[in-house]
Parts: C-alpha cells; structure tokens; sequence
C-alpha cells in the first residue's frame, strides 16, 4: 500500500510536468499561454482526460507556475545575455512561421 500512496503523491507532479512541458514546447509566454491554460483548467473541472491521463485544477495550477518560473529565467538570461545584440530581425520572421504552423494543429493553435 505505501507504494500506491507514493505513487498517488507522484501523480500531480508527473502530470503537472507533463502538461508543463507541452505548454512550453508551443508557447513562448505567459500571455500567449493563457488561453490553453483556460482550456485546460475547464478540462480538468469537468473531469476529462488530458491524453488519456486524468487532470485536476492542481496539475493546471503546477504546470502554470513551472511555466512562468520558466519564462521569467529565460526572459532574465536574455537580458543578460544580449546586451548590444540585435537578433530580432531573424527570429521574428521564424517565430511568426511557427505561430502559423501552432495555428494549424488544432490544440497547439491555443498558443
């Protein structure tokens, strides 16, 4: 029985990073993030199944956190690391291409 216990106590952690890591394989910031976490607060109220696997308002409220303590250490190591760099003109035209591809597969376009 401890091992199911322990288990138990597992389970929201492993899916609060499963869902962390798909929020931040597709969204680069909180706002562009926050309409998945809306749908994935109403999955997890109504009780539906997020890939199979069962989803509570504590995984969604993990995996939000994990993903803002995310960005905030990115957004600072940017400030940090490009001073004087000028590296906007590249990556905005590949960031929009991605934003269209996000778009066009279904769930990933909430980000």
């Amino acid at each position: 029985v401890p091992a199911a216990e322990e288990s138990e106590r597992r389970a929201p952690q492993a899916m609060s990073e499963f869902l962390a890591q798909r929020v931040l394989g597709r969204c680069n910031s909180v706002e562009s993030a926050e309409k998945f976490f809306v749908w994935l607060r109403e999955q997890a109220q109504a009780g539906e199944h997020i890939r199979g696997r069962p989803c509570t308002l504590e995984d969604v409220a993990l995996a939000e956190q994990r993903c803002k303590e995310e960005w905030a250490r990115k957004d600072s190591s940017k400030v940090d690391g490009d001073e004087g760099a000028d590296t906007s003109s590249s990556s905005s035209s590949s960031e929009s291409d991605n934003e269209k591809e996000k778009k066009e597969k279904g769930i990933a376009g909430r980000c």
